[in-house]
């Protein structure tokens, strides 16, 4: 395994990099909402495909060539592709996080999943933190899309050794030997993806050993050599590009992926770069200029379309289709600045006195040494996230009740000064406000449930509760909505089983002691499915709400007020002060704790 001054080239193939388009516009296109790409995700698995048979390609022709693997060499060709674009982009979107997300938890979760990054673990960060990449709290991860590259990472340090150790153990240069154990490999995790993608879909979605089978694939393909005979080359090409195309337009995220799900979009990829080796219609296609231009530019596309779209949805509380659509391709537009300036230099210009000029061992050190550099300021980040606040407490409840300053004499009911703040409540039927006059509610407690985004009112209501005297009590988890009884509709964005749990918990614990006032915020919209299932979904949604605002809210915490989206802060600040304000003052008792931890 000593370093070799040989520099391996594998054949450049432009149907490869029009297949890379392929990939990369179905996974922007999914990502952006456009309507009818319902499994746009596979994108991924074309590209761990396609990773494995030019990875691949490059150790084993090394092999050929000089009977040894330079692994130096092998890592710092890789730091060179990947990590100059990739450090540019956590930074520059650590830059606009600063300023977009809620210091605590939002910027805090940034900072952990920055660091995750460094150490090449952001896939088993997330899925620690998320209850799946299906599930609504994934929107608002910057750096969600990162687990991919985490998988890959994982598989460069594990593929040279078992390649060097095959050979080693051969005493020879066995392209049979390679194949089995190449295929053994590939079976084990396919079958462990089988298995357990219906008990635990999230971690066989984001763990590495149940996608090596994917990336093992295009190895095979690389080893073997395989050519289609020129007699069915265009019907192999033709039946491979039925197979992914079918895929993005078929599965959707209540599939059973990776496991079968994921089979029709790998075998196509394989099908497609095994047609792509003799000439044909389809592999000419993907050789067109425009698709090869897009290919050429994935990797930075990849990089820098998702967080723009996270943090655009998250600074302005909403999905909009042609919005996001001009996200990506303004994306597109500085993914060709990336690939010009960042990805370009440092990968080619290896000259001395130029950009990027270093040896494989300097290129490696330089590698570990940024990763080290953005997990240091992604740790600075996360013991001083509370510096990034935009404002005070004091100043947000100001900013409220300077706003909405009138309070009816008929409290709670809305004055018609303030027609607006309407919109704050849910209007579910069988709900009714508290009798001011109640003096059985005289000692009084306010509860805040929902999801992350309930936070965005804990400042407000904790004054109001400071002020009337109540007790506070705060019950979220994030990406759970408190629906009780609430089932999904298309099943894109879902509640996940965790989340159904942790709302039986926060019934019994509301059931058994009830509050005054009961405050219930999340991003409900979060957990809709843009399209067709839409009107499903919002129905869902809607009874949902419904129940849980007749059975529970109405007749057992009549005070209640049900805010749909924490944009309305302002207003349903003046919600829930006129509720709050007609009790009587009692002594200070506040309490904020969080609810009981979720199972996920």
């Amino acid at each position: 395994m000593s370093p070799s001054a040989h520099m391996v080239q594998v054949k450049y193939r432009p149907d490869i990099d029009g297949l890379r388009a392929i990939a990369i516009l179905t996974v922007v296109a999914y990502h952006a909402g456009v309507p009818g790409v319902s499994g746009g995700f596979v994108g991924v698995d074309v590209f761990f495909v396609l990773s494995g048979f030019l990875i691949t390609s490059l150790l084993y022709q090394e092999l050929e060539r000089t009977g040894r693997i330079s692994i130096i060499n092998f890592y710092a060709r890789r730091v060179r592709r990947l990590l100059p674009a990739l450090a540019a982009t956590v930074l520059l979107t650590a830059v606009v996080a600063c300023f977009v997300l809620i210091p605590d938890p939002e910027l805090r979760w940034f900072a952990q999943s920055a660091i995750s990054v460094a150490a090449g673990a952001s896939n088993m960060f997330f899925l620690v933190k998320t209850g799946g990449y299906f599930d609504a709290t994934s929107e608002t991860q910057p750096l969600l899309h990162t687990w991919s590259l985490a998988v890959e990472e994982q598989f460069y340090v594990l593929w040279p050794l078992l390649l060097w150790l095959v050979v080693a153990r051969s005493g020879h240069r066995s392209r049979r030997n390679v194949l089995v154990v190449i295929a053994a490999v590939s079976a084990a995790s396919l079958v462990l993806a089988l298995l357990l993608t219906p008990i635990s879909q999230q971690a066989s979605f984001y763990l590495m050993p149940t996608r090596l089978w994917e990336l093992g694939v295009g190895a095979m393909l690389a080893v073997a050599g395989w050519r289609a005979r020129s007699g069915s080359v265009s019907v192999v090409a033709l039946l491979g590009l039925a197979l992914v195309v079918g895929s993005v337009f078929v599965l959707d995220g209540g599939s059973l992926f990776p496991g079968l799900g994921a089979l029709p979009a790998v075998i196509g990829t394989t099908l497609l770069v095994l047609a792509g080796s003799s000439s044909n219609r389809i592999s000419h296609g993907l050789s067109h200029p425009w698709l090869v231009w897009i290919g050429l530019r994935s990797y930075s596309w990849y990089l820098l379309h998702w967080p723009a779209l996270t943090l655009v949805r998250v600074h302005t509380m909403e999905q909009n289709l042609w919005r996001d659509v001009g996200i990506a391709i303004a994306t597109l537009i500085a993914a060709d600045l990336s690939f010009r300036l960042v990805e370009q230099p440092f990968r080619y210009r290896a000259s001395a006195g130029r950009i990027g000029a270093a040896s494989p061992r300097q290129s490696v050190l330089a590698g570990v040494a940024t990763l080290a550099a953005i997990a240091g300021l992604a740790a600075v980040v996360l013991l001083n996230t509370a510096a990034f606040s935009r404002v005070t407490m004091s100043d947000s409840l100001e900013s409220a009740l300077q706003e909405h300053r009138t309070v009816s004499s008929t409290c709670p009911n809305v004055p018609a000064s303030d027609g607006d703040a309407v919109d704050c409540t849910f209007p579910a039927q069988g709900a009714h406000a508290a009798n001011p006059e109640d003096e059985s509610r005289t000692q009084g407690r306010i509860v805040l449930t929902g999801d992350s985004h309930a936070l965005a009112l804990l400042p407000a209501v904790q004054q109001i509760a400071e002020a009337t005297g109540m007790q506070l009590d705060v019950m979220w988890d994030t990406g759970c909505p408190f629906l009780p009884g609430f089932t999904e509709g298309s099943g894109q964005r879902v509640v996940s089983e965790a989340c159904r749990s942790e709302n039986v918990y926060r019934v019994q614990e509301l059931a058994a002691e009830p509050p005054t006032v009961l405050v219930i915020s999340g991003r409900y919209s979060s957990y809709l499915q843009p399209g067709p299932g839409l009107s499903e979904s919002q129905a869902s949604l809607a009874a949902g709400l419904s129940t849980s605002h007749t059975s529970w809210i109405g007749r057992r915490w009549p005070s209640s007020r049900t805010f749909q989206d924490s944009r309305m802060t302002c207003r349903c600040v003046s919600c829930v002060e006129r509720t709050a304000t007609c009790h009587e003052q009692m002594p200070n008792l506040i309490g904020v704790h969080r609810s009981k931890p979720s199972t996920r």
